[in-house]
């Protein structure tokens, strides 16, 4: 059945349609994660669904990617993060938590888990407040919060 769905496709194409669906998974799953978390923001602030304007703006203005709601302290003061950044995939974000989940789960210690994770490839990329310097990463982070991750992010220039 399937062979007959995707017989019309070329190789490279059947390849495309399989990363866009495992993209697509992926991206579902961040959802259904972050939904279940009370406070977590790793996908409303750091998915590959928000753009590098919104990051942006977010490290400038402190405006969320994804509310576009601008975020401030109890006194007033803007809530700039000392950069802003994007995960370039949705499976990478995903991977990116599941190996911090699954190192809290061996070994009990939230600080390892909580330890920069780096790729051999580059997962995601954004801004530095002050300079506005453009930066790739290649090194992401998990923190938790209650043993659940709270946010994940590429580390601006790492």
């Amino acid at each position: 059945m399937l062979r007959e769905k995707y017989s019309h496709l070329t190789p490279s194409e059947r390849s495309a349609r399989l990363q866009q669906l495992a993209e697509e998974n992926a991206y579902r799953r961040l959802q259904e994660l972050e939904s279940s978390i009370p406070n977590a923001h790793f996908l409303e602030k750091h998915g590959a669904q928000t753009t590098l304007q919104s990051q942006l703006d977010r490290v400038q203005y402190a405006i969320n990617p994804t509310t576009k709601i601008v975020e401030t302290y109890p006194n007033g003061r803007l809530k700039l993060p000392s950069s802003a950044t994007r995960f370039m995939s949705h499976r990478d974000q995903l991977n990116l938590i599941q190996r911090s989940q699954q190192i809290l789960k061996n070994t009990g210690d939230i600080d390892l888990a909580q330890m920069p994770i780096t790729y051999k490839s580059i997962i995601g990329s954004g801004y530095q407040r002050g300079t506005l310097n453009y930066g790739l990463s290649y090194t992401g982070q998990v923190f938790f919060r209650n043993n659940q991750p709270i946010t994940a992010f590429p580390i601006w220039g790492q």
